[in-house]
């Protein structure tokens, strides 16, 4: 279970702006089972990639190494399995493909590639989108719903770089305030966050929610 945040706006924006609250909301956040985001991190502009193991909150001296972009994702993993590798830390990227994840799935009966359950939903959506673009979300929530026995939460985002498109899911059915994804959108602005932050008007979506926007 994790945190995650997308930015992207038409203006360049300092990305240590954003990068010292999601910092503060990934240190201060517990999962439902009482553990912390703090198995590691990744982040995506359209400049730079970076992963690392440790927890966010004891790398804010890097902060300044990141370039003002008008593109930000970020994710911040706890590991539930208590593998802590770099190789599992989000965002993961194929291609012009970009994704991140949180949830807790039960009792998923999908036979695919993936050392964890991450790569494994990844890898899946990789075989999804090949094929249905037409109409990829409902799909590929309906699929996962039929092949799981609970889904506890499970917030979905996926960045097409080639498209400019967020392809989105937000599903929960229990521990609402962890899962619940907020959404701000103005015109030349969109963040979508697993928390509230920066008194801004954050959207609260409902479950399910499943959106295709316009990377702006």
């Amino acid at each position: 279970m994790c945190r995650f945040l997308i930015i992207s706006s038409k203006e360049e924006f300092q990305i240590k702006d954003y990068l010292y609250p999601f910092s503060k909301m990934c240190e201060n956040s517990f999962t439902p089972d009482g553990d912390r985001q703090k198995d590691g991190w990744g982040c995506l502009t359209s400049k730079q990639f970076y992963k690392s193991i440790q927890p966010i909150w004891k790398e804010k001296n890097i902060f300044d190494i990141f370039l003002n972009d008008n593109l930000f994702i970020a994710h911040c993993r706890s590991a539930s399995n208590s593998i802590i590798d770099l190789e599992f830390n989000q965002p993961f990227i194929k291609d012009s493909l970009v994704f991140v994840f949180n949830g807790l799935l039960k009792g998923v009966k999908i036979d695919i590639e993936g050392k964890i359950g991450a790569q494994k939903l990844f890898n899946l959506i990789l075989d999804f989108y090949k094929r249905e673009k037409s109409n990829f979300l409902e799909n590929l929530y309906q699929y996962i719903l039929q092949n799981s026995e609970f889904i506890v939460g499970m917030n979905i985002g996926l960045i097409d770089l080639s498209l400019k498109r967020i392809y989105l899911i937000s599903v929960y059915h229990q521990h609402k305030d962890y899962f619940q994804l907020n959404l701000f959108e103005e015109e030349n602005l969109i963040i979508i966050s697993s928390e509230e932050f920066a008194n801004l008007n954050f959207q609260k979506l409902p479950s399910p929610s499943l959106l295709t926007l316009d990377l702006k």
